[in-house]
This record gives structure tokens, sequence and C-alpha cells, in this order.
């Protein structure tokens, strides 16, 4: 109806073919836009409204990440209406109806990427991140990833498909130049050789600390073609896949418990009695402290230049605190041996001056 009315009035103007085609071309862009914004507007007002009346959040997300991609198809079938204004010869014509069949198609798998994205964001992961497994965090991105590609490539070869490519000689031709393409991605092809490895030997998952080379931090995502790494001091660090089948990568997270290793000196006026009540008082400090594990080592290792050195090993729970648990234990050190006179050795040099008798 819009149109024939708008066809009447076409014909009925007077004003010279060149100008009513861009005249009424550029009048009906516009009219048809503010159309475009006041039926998503309703739209969306009119959903609004329904959601709220919901107890799930998903159907007000949805319509928040729809509102955007229904503008653009509108917006497309603006323009597609607006230019039959404008006098096309047949081949343009045709060029003009694929074009608006590939900005149909992408625009839709926007759509179908935004609706996929939203699932698993409110669905997905909440549950994901309710299991003890790192598993399905490490391929959960890998399973999204995969969906968003395989959206895009079907729309991508719906697309090319109308256009008239024969996409069996795209894919034969793809065979053909298969050696210069992994010549020229190599690197790309290399990280993603280096995703599967991680995702196969699981050397580490998401949420782990790592240290590789130069960083140490907690593995924030696993992707197909790189790593991303939130180092200590907050900063995240994007390492490719392909550092991690050259270089040894150490798993912090995996260690059952932190080996803690303290020698303390004792100075040489103390008396043997005192060592062995020395060692008696470190194994009871340790079975006190929470985050120390049940076992612990106490020896008299070495005589040193200024002190007798005791060595004392303990090891940090996995679940606990480690600095808190380091600092508890060397402060109940510091009060038990002050308040048992145990003196910490510091280094010493004694001098023996001899006074000789003068010679006459």
């Amino acid at each position: 109806m819009y149109t024939s009315t708008l066809n009447n009035l076409y014909e009925r103007t007077s004003l010279p073919a060149y100008f009513k085609e861009w005249i009424f071309f550029a009048g009906s862009l516009v009219a048809l836009y503010f159309i475009a914004k006041l039926i998503i507007w309703i739209l969306i007002t009119l959903v609004s409204k329904c959601a709220k009346k919901t107890k799930t959040e998903y159907d007000d997300k949805v319509l928040k990440i729809l509102e955007k991609p229904l503008l653009t198809i509108l917006l497309i079938f603006s323009v597609h209406i607006s230019l039959d204004f404008l006098d096309f010869t047949e081949p343009q014509a045709l060029i003009k109806s694929k074009i608006f069949f590939f900005a149909l198609t992408m625009s839709i798998a926007w759509v179908l990427v935004r609706i996929l994205k939203t699932f698993i964001d409110y669905f997905i992961w909440p549950r994901v991140n309710e299991t003890e497994s790192k598993f399905d965090n490490q391929i959960l991105p890998l399973i999204e990833n995969f969906g968003t590609y395989f959206i895009w490539f079907v729309a991508l070869v719906l697309a090319l498909d109308n256009a008239g490519y024969n996409i069996a000689s795209l894919i034969a031709g793809l065979g053909l130049g298969g050696l210069a393409f992994a010549l020229a991605a190599k690197d790309t092809l290399s990280n993603i050789f280096g995703g599967l490895t991680i995702f196969m030997d699981k050397p580490f998952c998401v949420k782990d600390r790592i240290i590789i080379e130069n960083t140490d931090g907690v593995v924030k995502s696993i992707g197909i073609r790189s790593t991303k790494v939130t180092k200590l001091d907050g900063r995240t660090v994007t390492l490719p896949n392909s550092k991690f089948i050259g270089n040894s990568v150490e798993n912090v997270s995996s260690e059952e418990s932190r080996k803690i290793t303290l020698i303390l000196g004792l100075t040489y006026a103390t008396k043997p009695e005192e060592l062995k009540e020395a060692m008696d008082t470190l194994k009871d400090i340790s079975s006190k402290v929470y985050g120390h594990e049940k076992e612990c080592v106490t020896a008299f290792t070495g005589f040193n230049s200024y002190s007798m050195d005791i060595t004392f090993i303990y090891y940090i729970k996995k679940e606990a605190d480690i600095f808190k648990t380091q600092n508890q234990t060397n402060l109940l050190i510091l009060e038990e041996f002050n308040k048992k006179g145990f003196e910490l050795a510091f280094p010493t040099q004694s001098i023996n001056i001899t006074k000789e008798s003068p010679k006459i």
C-alpha cells in the first residue's frame, strides 16, 4: 500500500524524471527510516511490558540485544524499497537484488549470533560456574566460538551462493591453494595447533595460576588462537598458543601444598638442650597454625661462621592463604623465641688483641 501510494504520487508529479527519481528516493528513505524507528519503539515497548510479567530475565536481555539488529534489518528493507524509485538497468537491478540478499543474510546471522551468546551467558555459564570441574570452563568458550564461526560461515555460503558463485569450485580452489595459504598463515596455524595441544594435554585450565617465561598469573580464558592470563599485578596479557608448544609451563595451582624452608641461626652461646627445645618449639608452632599440613621437619643442619643453623621445613595447605600463613608462622616464631630467650644470630666478628711487653 505504501509503495503503490508513492507510485501514484510519483506519476502525477511534473518534475523532470532525473529530479523526481532522487527526490522520491531520498524522501522515501527518510520516511521509511522514521517508520522503522517507530516500529522498533512500539515493539520494544509492548514486549517490555510482557517481559516484566515473567520471572526470567532472559527475555529482557534478548530484547536489548535484538534492538539494533532488527533496526538494521528494517533499514535494509527501507533502502531496498526506496531504490525502486531509481532507474536501473537489468544487470544493475540484479546486482542490487544480490546486495540486498547479502546484507539481509548477514543481518540475520548477526541476530542469531547475539541470541546464541546471550543464551550461553544466561543459561550455560551460571551452571558451569557452579561445578567444581575446570574442564567445562575451558571447553565452553571453544563451543561458543565454534557456534559463532559456524553461523557466520553458513550465512556467508548462502550469500555467495545467491550471488552466483559456485561454492564447490571455491572449496576446490581452497584445496589447490592450500599450500600457499598454509605458508602465509603459518603463525595462525601454529597458534591453532597450540590451542588444540592445550585442549588435549590439559597442562592447565581456566583459573589455574601458571608461570611461562616472564609471565606469572591466572588463566582468564583459553581460545583457539590465544590464551589470556591475568598477571599478579592485575594486568591482562594475551599469549599466542604457539608459545605453549616450545616452552615449559609451570602450573602453580597443581601443587598439593606449598613447601616453605626457613633457616634459623642461633648464637654459639646456645646450649645443646636449648637447641633441642627450639626445634620442639618449632614443631609445636606448626601444629597450632591452621594452614600447615601435619608433617614438618626440624633439624640441626650445620655450624655456620657466626651461627648454629636449624632448618625448619613446613607445608602450607592448598586451600590456605600462603602469605597469611607465612606471616602468622613467622610472628609466632619470633614471639616464642623471644619468650624463651633463644637468641637469633647475626653476622659478627671477634677480634682478639694481645698486648706485647715492650722490648728493652
